[in-house]
């Protein structure tokens, strides 16, 4: 098979691979949806909400410390390790369980003794009582500590089962997190739900660590946890991961950081960044988390097994392809960011002054999708080529320079929206960078055809936009016209501009959608009595 083809071939394995985690990920995102509805009617914009997404903050700063560079790192290294003797394999995923088990339990303790001492850096911008918001933080975070203690097996479980193919199993489990919150909100009521967030946290944190250690059991592994330091590929695995780490601090100190410096802000500042944030990553980046998950196996596996040749032929087009994919779909949810959130959100305690505050925050969010895709994209494709140093100084020291130095300024200009719209500028300067640096590492990577492509996917999308926003204008008051209307128009002045413009990758992944689905549902059918 020529080297065309082959590389044809990964790239409709890989994907598949993202419509399989993408049909995984859409229920979670539902779920997410009507849980983030709920949220938003039983607490609004309020200061209890603005407690919650703080306290959440500190204890996603504990619990995904490793998660990140877990999958960077895991993947590529028992796929090597796989390739030449999976027995060794096995012994070094049961080393890594044991040590992710004891190393999150202490931070786990660690989380006990200092969340006092990290609360009072609430002051008394966080609730109508600086003492009363940091009971209430500190309350939060000792009962979210079980997502804390579990988050690194079922992060390890889910790297292996992505490595394994198993894509689908890994990306439906992180629906439990929110399924454990709207049964505990349904449960305990208004009154205590932002108590309910927490429980209901910390009950679908084990029930995820429960499903992935048992679908990982089924193939044969994790069965004996060890604390076997000196495993073969330990010594690779701790020389790989802790640049990540460290930098991966810094990243996950950003959310405290903003949420920190958003009390201070008109009240409901807080909870509108957080609703924004919720809703972008139940949109845009769904699809973003899709495809660097399904990545990165195959990039690994091309390195493990062809060099560099193979690798390039296919992060190139997947970076193409993102760009094409997402460029439209942030423009037009930009144009419908009002109609989006009254749909979604404005109920209950959370009224018109909420829509207000949250819809230009959400907009701010999305204009950085498109590189934070790339920058994502980029960073596994490091990671496939165990390249951990250029990560964390590129990826990631870079990223927290730049954005720390934004906030600075851009609060001043914007208010509480200058921290989301310096995510956004902070993803601008770190995907050029990161492209820059593979650029010297693969040498050509067809940036001529990317910014070809991407100024005819800009053309199209504004034409969508252009239509999105004509929609909502003839779709009087009722938010869901606008939304219907406008996402209508704008699908049909895309796909024509696509057309008249004869961009192929439209077309290409037109073709592999309609043909995934058509896979699929030849599967089911064969599986139904008297088939």
């Amino acid at each position: 098979m020529s080297d065309a083809s082959t590389s044809d071939a990964v790239g409709t394995k890989v994907a598949g691979a993202v419509g399989v985690i993408t049909l995984g990920l859409v229920f979670g995102y539902l779920l997410s949806l009507v849980k983030a509805a709920l949220v938003a009617a039983y607490l609004g914009t309020g200061w209890q909400m603005d407690v919650f997404l703080w306290s959440s903050a500190l204890v996603s700063l504990f619990a995904a410390l490793a998660s990140g560079p877990l999958l960077a790192v895991l993947v590529p290294l028992y796929l090597s390790q796989s390739v030449k003797d999976i027995e060794k394999a096995r012994n070094l995923l049961n080393a890594v369980l044991g040590l992710l088990f004891v190393s999150f339990a202490i931070l786990s303790i660690v989380l006990v003794v200092g969340a006092p001492m990290a609360a009072r850096l609430l002051g008394t911008g966080m609730g109508p009582a600086g003492a009363e918001g940091r009971g209430l933080a500190i309350q939060l975070v000792w009962m979210m500590l079980p997502v804390v203690l579990f988050s690194g097996v079922w992060t390890a479980c889910q790297a292996i089962l992505n490595a394994e193919k198993s894509f689908f199993a890994a990306a439906l489990s992180v629906s439990f997190s929110a399924l454990g919150v709207i049964l505990a909100l349904l449960v305990l009521g208004r009154a205590r739900a932002v108590y309910a967030q927490a429980i209901g946290l910390s009950l679908g944190s084990v029930a995820q660590w429960a499903l992935l250690m048992a679908l990982l059991r089924r193939r044969g592994l994790g069965r004996r946890w060890t604390l076997n330091l000196r495993a073969e590929g330990m010594g690779q695995f701790f020389r790989l991961l802790w640049p990540l780490v460290t930098s991966q601090a810094f990243i996950l100190c950003l959310p405290v950081v903003d949420r920190t410096i958003a009390a201070h802000f008109s009240p409901g500042s807080i909870s509108a960044l957080g609703y924004a944030q919720t809703l972008m990553a139940m949109s845009a980046t769904m699809f973003l988390t899709a495809s660097h998950t399904a990545i990165l196996p195959f990039l690994s596996q091309q390195v493990a097994e062809s060099g560099l040749v193979s690798f390039k032929r296919t992060f190139v087009p997947t970076i193409r392809v993102m760009v094409t994919l997402l460029t439209p779909l942030c423009v037009v949810m930009i144009t419908l960011q009002r109609p989006v959130i009254q749909f979604i959100f404005e109920r209950g305690l959370f009224d018109s002054r909420a829509t207000a505050l949250t819809a230009p925050a959400f907009a701010a969010y999305v204009a950085g999708v498109v590189p934070m895709a790339i920058t994502f994209i980029c960073a596994r494709g490091f990671n496939a080529l165990q390249d951990s140093k250029t990560n964390a100084l590129v990826g990631v020291l870079l990223l927290v320079t730049v954005k720390l130095g934004m906030n600075v300024l851009l609060t001043r200009w914007c208010g509480y929206l200058g921290l989301a719209w310096a995510t956004s500028a902070s993803y601008v300067v770190t995907a050029t960078v990161m492209l820059w640096v593979m650029r010297r590492r693969l040498g050509d990577i067809g940036e001529k055809q990317l910014l070809k492509n991407g100024g005819k996917t800009l053309i199209a999308s504004c034409l969508g936009g252009l239509l999105a926003w004509w929609g909502i204008r003839i779709g009087g008051s009722s938010s869901f016209l606008q939304l219907a209307l406008g996402g209508t128009l704008a699908v049909l002045g895309y796909g024509t501009a696509a057309y008249l413009l004869r961009l192929e990758d439209v077309k290409r992944l037109s073709l592999l959608a309609v043909q995934f689905m058509w896979n699929r549902m030849r599967t089911i059918t064969r599986g139904l009595p008297g088939q």
